[in-house]
């Protein structure tokens, strides 16, 4: 998600949260609600319902692990040519301590 430069901060802020809220909802619920449907049909309960909340949880932290890295990256780039102001202000705060 690449922020509108035309939109406040506080607005990119919230956009970026949102993200990862819904994509920890989205990534939980889906496998731990496969999970209760499947307890269900196969009468299992409640095994479906807890492997489908563990993968759901392991999708989730894959998921938001990649948007602050993502996150991380417009920061501070890491390409040859990118911008390294970030990175620079940072090694110059840590030459004055």
């Amino acid at each position: 998600m690449r922020p509108d430069p035309g939109l406040p901060s506080v607005w990119t802020d919230a956009l970026r949260v949102s993200q990862f809220a819904w994509t920890v909802a989205i990534l939980v619920l889906v496998p731990a609600g496969i999970g209760l449907w499947l307890d269900r049909v196969l009468d299992t309960q409640p095994w479906a319902l807890l492997i489908g909340a563990l993968v759901g949880t392991i999708l989730a932290s894959i998921g938001v692990t990649r948007l602050v890295l993502r996150r991380y990256e417009e920061i501070a780039p890491s390409s040859p040519g990118g911008d390294d102001r970030a990175r620079d202000r940072f090694a110059e705060e840590d030459e004055r301590a």
